[in-house]
């Protein structure tokens, strides 16, 4: 039963329609004509086979039956050279297999593809004979064909080979088809045009003529390899006779097109002094020892492809070079822009250093055919060479510090010094220049030959001309190469005089003693050397009678003191140093005596400071102080410890009755008490002293044996303001 069905299926199979375009392969709904000349007619068939007991027929080449459409992207006109032959109605008979004639016939029109290509799709539909509503089998097939108006024909028209590195050890190599589509023999001569550059880079495997048979399909191998980077176009002309132009000669031109790229970075500039670039080294000259220097090399992308750094290495003594900057990885160098790789060198001795800077590219993964594994790595080489100073200048990193000077016009004391330059090489250096700051001066005359071991001493001045701090650079230019210029720090601070000021301080004194007035500066005096001073003393109170210097100025100062009379003096001092700042300038020594007050003032009439050469250049000011005499006999002032006369009169030379003469100053009126003490400590005497304002004499008896005593005397208001004295009696 099962054997029976399937025999049932078999026969029920075999009795269908089929319609195909391949006998080998019936399930095939693609027909390509090929390659056809224009003007001639290609053949192909459409097999109808009927496995049914009934005659099957296509009625007539319209539509629903039998029909020819265009399809995209190929113009609408493309079936009309498709033409379907006229066997209408197309019978096909019980078990009987026929084929349908399928032409394409090859117009002389123009292209209507830009490669020739044309391309429609052919409907058939089969009916039963005696219902054509009845649909036997129906199918869709796309029918192609490649039309050429020349004999030969191309699927390449253009043969691109993309990049290739430069001189890169393995040619590329391509196939180029050509294919006769005309069914009789073609000679061809073969012509290749392009400019010098092109024709060396591409070879074509071919004669200069060939001949190709009737539909005949050859492949010529093409090799290139570039030899510059650039665009390499190479014309293959193929000149043959033409059916379409009754023989006469025609061409079909062919194209080859590559890239030669190459990546190449060059140096086309070093920012630093004294260096030089052969090819890929850069030689840094006459670099100084221990002393960091920058270089900055500018690059250049040289190549014609973008590069891309993935890393920059630096080869050589990390403590005597070190890179900074090197190339940016995040994005590429585009040909002919620049990008700067900075290292820092630092020679420890002298002699030659030699470093590798290598930048590591991504060539190799950017699909570039044959490019050489070293040609991903750049590599430039710095020599950097150095040797020691040959001319040093003998002095302190702090270099010559002038200090302070005053502006003082013509008056202005002149700052002096000398540097001094010593040749410490075996071999002679000329100074070529020196070039000081203002207001430092040099008044050497270059240049100068410094023999090898000599020194060079270099006077240097100061001059100041306005106020202000020069801190600045003395430069010393010379054939040291290295080391030049020389550079020594100079400083010098140039100020507006400050106005002085003078003060005497108050002074009390004893009557008849010597007294001490100190001159003090209350100002900065030390920007000065001289100075005269013009002072006014009470002469009933006090009269000069000597100086002492103090401070800076008893160190080598001359000083004149001159009495103008009335009470006035001339004081000149002048040291060959400065005085020093808060100084005591001096002391003057005074005879004392008890004037008619108990105070006068001590005036400073006239101040003047300057320099040796100039004294009086500035004007100052002075303060002046109180003398006054050492208070007594109470009214806010202490007793002396000597009193200014203290005498004891006999009154009668037979008698010994005595008296006591006392003599004082009181400002204002009062009431006091003199007692007198014996030795044991009694008080065997008394007196009231009326006070009045002035100076006063007390006539004191006194009976009272020889011995020694203590006189006191204290005011009513201030018990505590008192005052004593040994009296001897004899």
């Amino acid at each position: 039963m099962w054997l029976l069905l399937m025999l049932a299926i078999t026969v029920h199979a075999q009795q269908g329609v089929s319609l195909y375009i391949d006998p080998q392969n019936r399930n095939a709904d693609t027909l390509d004509f090929g390659y056809v000349l224009a003007g001639d007619t290609v053949a192909r068939s459409l097999f109808i086979e009927n496995s049914t007991d009934e005659e099957i027929v296509i009625p007539q080449g319209t539509r629903p039956y039998l029909w020819i459409e265009a399809t995209p992207p190929f113009r609408d006109n493309d079936p009309e050279e498709f033409p379907l032959e006229a066997l209408f109605p197309f019978r096909v008979s019980a078990g009987q297999t026929r084929t349908y004639p399928l032409r394409y016939a090859a117009t002389l029109f123009a292209q209507l593809h830009p490669e020739g290509r044309h391309q429609v799709a052919l409907n058939v539909s089969v009916r039963q004979s005696l219902d054509t509503a009845v649909i036997g089998a129906t199918r869709r097939f796309i029918l192609r064909v490649t039309k050429s108006f020349r004999p030969l024909w191309s699927d390449t028209a253009v043969l691109d080979f993309d990049s290739v590195y430069v001189d890169s050890p393995l040619d590329r190599v391509r196939v180029l088809q050509v294919r006769n589509v005309y069914q009789k023999g073609v000679p061809v001569q073969i012509l290749q045009q392009g400019d010098a550059a092109s024709l060396q880079a591409f070879t074509l495997d071919v004669d200069a003529s060939d001949f190709f048979a009737g539909q005949q399909l050859k492949e010529y191998a093409v090799h290139f390899r570039p030899v510059t980077p650039a665009l390499a176009v190479l014309d293959v002309l193929l000149i043959h006779p033409s059916p379409l132009r009754n023989g006469a000669p025609d061409t079909t031109a062919l194209q080859l097109r590559g890239v030669g790229v190459i990546q190449r970075l060059v140096v086309r500039q070093v920012l630093a002094p004294n260096t030089s670039i052969v090819g890929d080294t850069i030689i840094a000259r006459n670099r100084k020892v221990g002393v960091a220097d920058t270089i900055a090399i500018v690059v250049e992308n040289a190549g014609n492809i973008a590069l891309g750094a993935v890393e920059t290495r630096l080869a050589g003594d990390v403590r005597q070079v070190t890179l900074l900057k090197g190339l940016r990885g995040e994005s590429r160098l585009a040909p002919l822009r620049f990008d700067t790789i900075v290292v820092v060198v630092r020679p420890a001795q002298a002699g030659t250093l030699q470093a590798q800077i290598d930048v590591l590219t991504d060539l190799l993964q950017r699909g570039i055919w044959g490019v050489p594994p070293e040609a991903a790595t750049i590599h430039f080489t710095l020599l950097v060479e150095s040797q020691p100073p040959r001319l040093v200048a003998l002095t302190t990193e702090q270099g010559i510090d002038a200090g302070t000077v005053l502006a003082l016009g013509p008056c202005t004391d002149r700052y002096m010094d000398t540097l001094e330059l010593r040749n410490q090489s075996l071999e002679p250096v000329t100074v070529t220049a020196i070039v000081a700051p203002p207001p430092f001066r040099v008044t050497l005359t270059t240049p100068l030959v410094v023999a090898p071991g000599q020194t060079l001493p270099v006077p240097i001045e100061v001059e100041p001309t306005q106020p202000g701090t020069t801190a600045s650079i003395l430069r010393i230019e010379s054939s040291d190469t290295a080391y030049s210029p020389l550079e020594v720090p100079v400083r010098v601070r140039v100020i507006a005089p400050p106005e002085p000021t003078i003060r005497i301080p108050s002074v009390e004194y004893i009557p008849g003693q010597i007294v001490a007035i100190p001159l003090l500066a209350d100002t900065a005096l030390q920007h000065y050397s001289a100075m005269s001073l013009l002072l006014a003393f009470d002469p009933t109170m006090v009269q000069l009678t000597g100086l002492q210097l103090a401070g800076t100025a008893a160190q080598g100062a001359t000083a004149q003191l001159q009495s103008l009379g009335q009470g006035q003096y001339r004081l000149q001092i002048a040291t060959a140093a400065r005085f020093v700042r808060g100084d005591t300038i001096a002391v003057l020594l005074g005879q004392t005596y008890l004037g008619e007050l108990p105070s006068s003032h001590l005036r400073l009439e006239q101040v003047k400071v300057g320099s040796t050469q100039c004294p009086d250049a500035i004007p100052g000011s002075g303060i002046g102080g109180e003398l006054s005499v050492v208070p007594f006999c109470g009214m806010q002032y202490k007793f002396p410890i000597a009193l200014p006369l203290l005498t004891i009169v006999s009154a009668d030379a037979v008698v010994s009755a005595r008296v006591l003469v006392l003599e004082c100053w009181s400002r204002g009126s009062g009431r006091a008490q003199a007692v007198l003490y014996s030795a044991d400590g009694r008080a065997v005497a008394e007196w009231a002293l009326d006070l009045q304002g002035g100076r006063q004499r007390y006539i004191l008896p006194l009976a009272v044996p020889e011995g020694i005593y203590a006189l006191r005397v204290r005011t009513q208001q201030q018990t505590t303001n008192e005052a004593q004295r040994v009296l001897l009696v004899r």
